[in-house]
C-alpha cells in the first residue's frame, strides 16, 4: 500500500487514459483540454499542463499563439502530436512538535508528463501511448526514511508529494478513445490514482492543499506508483460514466513494473454523476468501490466524493467519507470536506481553500483530526506561491502529544 512518508501509499502528479466525461468532440486530436483537477463533464479547461489528476482521455493539442518561448516549443510538439508536462515544486514545511528529528523539512517535488498520438482514425478514433515520471529531493532531509509526517506521527501525510526516490517511473501505458470520447481503453504501468477519486476543490498537491489526507480518500490502498493493469470507462450521456479497474496492488519499486505473479491484484469501479441542483449550480458526485487481496486476505472498501459550487463558480465545496478493510488499508475510516474559492478578488490564476479531516486508523484507538488552509498567488503564468498552514491535532502514531502545528510556504514553476 502507499506509504509516503506513512500515508497509505501515493504521491506526486501524474494502457489507462481515463475515459473522459466531457462532451464528445467533433475529431480526434482537436479535443478540449483537460481540466486541471477533475475529469468531470462540466470540468472548465484550463491550462494545457496536465497535473497530478488529469483528464487525459481528451487532450489538447493547440496553442494559442504567444510570444512566450515555451509555449511556442509546446506549440511545436503539439503540431508534431505530443503532450509534455512539467511541474517542479519546493515546500518548506516547519512543525512546532514532533516525536523524533528535526522540525523542518525542505522539499524539492517534480513531475513529467509526456503523451504521443500514435495514430488517429477520424472514424475509429486515437491510440496514444503516455507516460510519468516523477521524484522527491530532500534539501535537508532524506524523503525515504525521515519525512515530516512520521517525524510528527501523523497519518494524515502532510506532504502528498513527498516519494522515497529522487527519481521513478510512474506510468508508461496505450490508451485508446473513441471518436466521440464515449469510451477509452488503456494497457499497461498505470497509477489508479490519477483517474479514482478525483475532485475539482482538492486533489492536487502541487496547487492545491498539500497535505494526502484532503488530496485523496486515504482509505483507498493506492500503491506508491503505478503497476501493470488495465481502465476502461464509458461516459453513459454527458452527466454519467462508469469506470473500472485493475492492476498490481503491491508496486512500490521505482523503476520495474511490479510483480504481477503474486496474486497481489485490486480492483476499483467508480460511478459519476453531474448534477445541477437549484441555487447551487454545478456539482460532481462519485461513488467508488474497491477489493484488494494485497494485505493478510482479501478485502472491500467504498467511499463518497463530491465537490459541488455553492451559488457561483468562485465557491467550491467539496466532501469525502471513505471506508475499508482494515486488512487493506493503513486508514479503515475517514471523513474529509472544506470548500475552495477559484479566483479570489478577481484573480484569474489564484486559489485558496479551508479543509478539515478525521481518519480512524486500522487497528488503532487514537482518531486522528487535521485542519489546512492555503492561498496560492500567481506571481507569472507560470509561477506561483502558495503560504499555508496545517494543524494536526491527537497525530495517530505520537500518543504523548496532542497538536503539532505546521507552517509551510510552497513555490511553484510549471511548464
Amino acid at each position: 500500500m502507499r506509504s509516503r512518508g506513512g500515508r497509505p501509499g501515493i504521491v506526486a502528479w501524474a494502457a489507462v487514459l481515463m475515459l473522459g466525461a466531457w462532451p464528445a468532440a467533433a475529431e480526434v486530436g482537436a479535443l478540449p483540454e483537460p481540466a486541471l483537477q477533475d475529469p468531470s463533464p462540466s470540468a472548465t479547461p484550463r491550462r494545457a499542463h496536465p497535473p497530478k489528476k488529469r483528464g487525459f482521455w481528451r487532450i489538447e493539442r493547440t496553442v494559442e499563439d504567444s510570444d512566450d518561448e515555451l509555449d511556442r516549443f509546446r506549440k511545436w510538439l503539439g503540431e508534431h502530436d505530443t503532450l509534455v508536462g512539467f511541474d517542479v515544486a519546493f515546500y518548506d514545511q516547519y512543525a512546532s512538535r514532533v516525536r523524533k528529528g528535526g522540525n523542518n523539512a525542505a522539499t524539492f517535488a517534480w513531475q513529467l508528463f509526456v503523451d504521443y498520438e500514435i495514430v488517429s482514425w477520424k472514424e475509429y478514433g486515437a491510440l496514444h501511448a503516455t507516460g510519468t515520471f516523477l521524484g522527491t529531493i530532500g534539501a535537508d532531509y532524506d524523503p525515504a526514511a525521515e519525512p515530516l509526517s512520521d517525524r510528527i506521527g501523523s497519518i494524515s501525510i502532510v506532504n502528498g508529494n513527498v516519494y522515497p526516490d529522487g527519481v521513478a517511473f510512474d506510468e508508461l501505458y496505450l490508451h485508446f478513445v473513441t471518436p466521440d470520447a464515449k469510451a477509452v481503453l488503456a494497457i499497461g504501468k498505470i497509477d489508479m490514482s490519477y483517474f479514482f477519486d478525483t475532485n475539482r476543490a482538492a486533489n492536487d498537491a502541487y496547487r492545491q492543499f498539500t497535505a494526502f489526507a484532503l488530496e485523496n480518500d486515504i482509505s483507498i490502498p493506492f500503491p506508491l506508483y503505478g503497476g501493470f493493469g488495465a481502465i476502461g470507462r464509458w461516459n453513459a450521456t454527458d452527466d454519467l460514466y462508469v469506470m473500472f479497474g485493475a492492476g498490481d496492488a503491491s508496486s512500490d519499486e521505482r523503476i520495474p513494473w511490479g510483480s504481477v505473479a503474486d496474486g497481489a491484484w485490486w480492483e476499483l469501479l467508480e460511478v459519476g454523476i453531474e448534477l445541477e441542483p437549484d441555487l447551487l449550480g454545478t456539482g460532481n458526485y462519485r461513488l467508488t468501490g474497491w477489493h484488494s487481496d494485497a494485505g493478510p486476505g482479501s478485502g472491500f472498501g467504498i467511499g463518497l466524493n463530491l465537490d459541488q459550487n455553492l451559488g457561483t463558480k468562485s465557491l467550491i465545496g467539496f466532501f469525502r467519507a471513505g471506508f475499508g478493510d482494515p486488512s487493506q488499508t493503513n486508514v479503515d475510516t475517514t471523513i474529509s470536506g472544506g470548500v475552495s474559492f477559484p479566483r479570489p478578488f478577481g484573480r484569474d490564476d489564484d486559489e485558496a481553500g479551508v479543509g478539515f479531516s478525521w481518519a480512524k486508523p486500522a487497528g488503532g484507538d487514537r482518531n486522528e483530526k487535521f485542519a489546512e488552509t492555503y492561498y496560492r498567488w500567481a506571481i507569472t503564468s507560470r509561477l506561483s506561491i502558495s503560504p499555508a498552514l496545517q494543524i494536526v491535532v491527537d497525530p495517530s502514531d505520537s500518543p504523548e502529544d496532542d497538536v503539532s502545528v505546521i507552517g509551510e510556504i510552497r513555490l511553484l514553476w510549471m511548464l
